[in-house]
């Protein structure tokens, strides 16, 4: 049964889009972060939500409450975050809490920390820690990066992770160069965009799809994994897609491609 303990782990080769909440530590090229996937960016944010409808907020904890591994709700920027006590000096009433959501740590008095509700208790923790041994580029708060989660150390619970490279980011002022271009992926910094040459119609994908679906296409053999960088036909939910080949889940029996002709990564 899940619960806020524990954390919405992805599994060891996955694949994940995700969002930096917090950078714990740089040195160079190697940072240590606090990633969310955005596939709960949605789940999170109802949780925010609902938090902030029920709770009571003339109410703090009672002081006994408050201890190292105490749950705890955090009222920032009119709206409440869950997080974990990690430290606390009852003589000064001041607490050190970790928001288990995103990562961030914080010293805050004990009139600020309020007793959890039910709900707080009953959801993993979103937030997870990822260690990236070779990130060659800047790395912001809020950048979404596409990453493979490639082991995880013990027992700190860090997870070790390459960062898989989007193909394609360019200058949204490419816009105004003409109506062949469309815009597939807006980046959260607005300095760069994902975009796909509109001449691309659906009669040239399903073109593409009727010849991938012939007896033209050749398969690899079973025991064959094709290199990352691989031109490849790929079988999607959409069809057959032109692909460049970005990686693979062995566990899952998965590849990570990038569709060429719409810009997307699958």
């Amino acid at each position: 049964m899940a619960d806020w303990k524990t954390s919405f782990s992805p599994c060891v080769g996955e694949f994940l889009e995700a969002m930096v909440q917090f950078i714990e530590k740089s040195e160079g090229n190697k940072y240590i972060v606090w990633i969310t996937d955005i596939k709960y960016d949605e789940s999170l944010r109802k949780l925010m939500i609902q938090i902030k409808r029920n709770i009571d907020a003339n109410v703090p904890c009672a002081m006994n409450y408050v201890r190292p591994k105490a749950l705890v709700a955090v009222p920032l920027n009119q709206l409440y975050y869950r997080g974990e006590v990690l430290e606390n000096n009852a003589q000064s009433q001041q607490a050190i809490v970790r928001l288990i959501d995103y990562g961030n740590v914080l010293h805050l008095p004990y009139k600020r920390l309020y007793a959890p509700l039910r709900i707080m208790q009953m959801v993993s923790a979103y937030a997870i820690w990822v260690m990236l041994p070779d990130y060659c580029d800047s790395l912001e708060i809020e950048a979404v990066i596409n990453i493979r989660i490639t082991d995880q150390y013990v027992p700190n619970g860090i997870y070790n992770a390459e960062h898989k490279r989007s193909p394609l980011l360019l200058s949204l002022e490419i816009l105004d160069k003409g109506s062949y271009l469309s815009l597939v992926k807006c980046f959260p910094d607005d300095h760069n965009a994902l975009l796909r040459f509109s001449s691309l119609s659906n009669a040239f994908d399903n073109y593409v799809d009727a010849i991938l679906k012939s007896s033209q296409i050749m398969n690899f053999p079973n025991n064959i994994v094709p290199g990352e960088g691989s031109f490849v036909a790929a079988s999607t939910l959409k069809g057959w897609r032109r692909a460049r080949l970005l990686g693979f889940y062995k566990k899952g029996n998965k590849f990570l491609v990038y569709a060429l002709d719409e810009g997307v990564i699958m």
